[in-house]
């Protein structure tokens, strides 16, 4: 697999600390010291765990999910979405048909969604 990553992890077995101890750049070498590494955790009371990381795709997928962003938010703008809040009397201001759902808030939270997966790919989260 290129440019692949496995972070290997002692972490308390319950969960709540944990320590980077090794960082693989390939699946293979992991595997051949995953044995070794589980000894030392099991000896010191601890679990192994591990995440892997295609860290040359992520610049990639940050991008994607920028456009993405975009796309949902002239979505939310065009012409075909109705905000109901856009049809006001022309003398009191007033909104004509408040009985309709305003959906502009279903378009912002699948862009906050998105921001969110976004913070948590670059690891701000």
């Amino acid at each position: 697999m290129d440019d692949l990553s496995v972070k290997a992890y002692f972490q308390d077995k319950k969960g709540t600390t944990s320590e980077l101890v090794a960082t693989f750049y390939d699946e293979e070498t992991y595997n051949a010291c995953r044995p070794t590494l589980g000894g030392i955790a099991r000896k010191a009371r601890l679990i192994i765990t591990e995440s892997c990381e295609n860290e040359d795709k992520i610049p990639e997928a940050l991008t994607f999910i920028d456009k993405m962003i975009l796309d949902v938010q002239k979505l939310r703008d065009s012409d075909f979405h109705v905000c109901p809040a856009d049809e006001r009397d022309p003398v009191t201001g007033e909104i004509i048909d408040s009985t309709r759902e305003c959906t502009c808030g279903h378009f912002d939270n699948v862009c906050d969604n998105l921001l969110k997966l976004r913070k948590m790919i670059n690891g701000e989260i």
